[in-house]
């Protein structure tokens, strides 16, 4: 330490001006590196949360649609007007193409992604399963419907299957 000071006593006030603000350049260099490293690792893990939220709201998007498609079923089932149940056959299948829509968005979100845990995945899988099952009984009772077969659709929309 005493060899230091002595080092710098033996300068020039220009040198020893030189060497502070070559120091004090350092720091701010090693800060402006520490800042920008911090960006971008905040900006990818506010991507992630982006993602996230995104995948969450398809998944609540989804849900709602199946509320939705068990609800227009039943209005269907109870309509006493076939042109009325027409209608509600077309906004039957247009909420279950919606369902098919929310449900690829969703696989987009979870399924490449490696943040994701396998549980994730799985759980996905079991889900798609489970909606293929749903679909298909509602495609089997809206058929029933079409046939005027309403008291077996109405069986069908009740029973525990369903």
């Amino acid at each position: 330490m005493k060899r230091l000071l002595t080092a710098l006593q033996r300068r020039t006030l220009k040198s020893k001006l030189l060497l502070i603000f070559s120091f004090l350049l350092a720091i701010a260099f090693s800060f402006g590196i520490e800042s920008l490293y911090s960006k971008h690792t905040m900006s990818g893990k506010i991507h992630f949360l982006y993602q996230f939220t995104l995948g969450v709201e398809s998944a609540k998007d989804m849900q709602s649609r199946c509320m939705q498609l068990k609800d227009i079923l039943l209005e269907v089932i109870v309509s006493p007007d076939q042109q009325q149940r027409g209608k509600l056959l077309s906004q039957l299948s247009q909420v279950s193409g919606n369902i098919a829509r929310s449900i690829m968005e969703l696989r987009t979100r979870i399924a490449p992604k490696e943040n994701n845990s396998e549980e994730n995945k799985k759980e996905l899988a079991d889900f798609e399963v489970l909606l293929a099952g749903y679909l298909r009984q509602t495609d089997k009772a809206a058929a029933l419907i079409s046939s005027n077969s309403l008291a077996q659709a109405q069986a069908l929309a009740t029973s525990a299957e369903f």
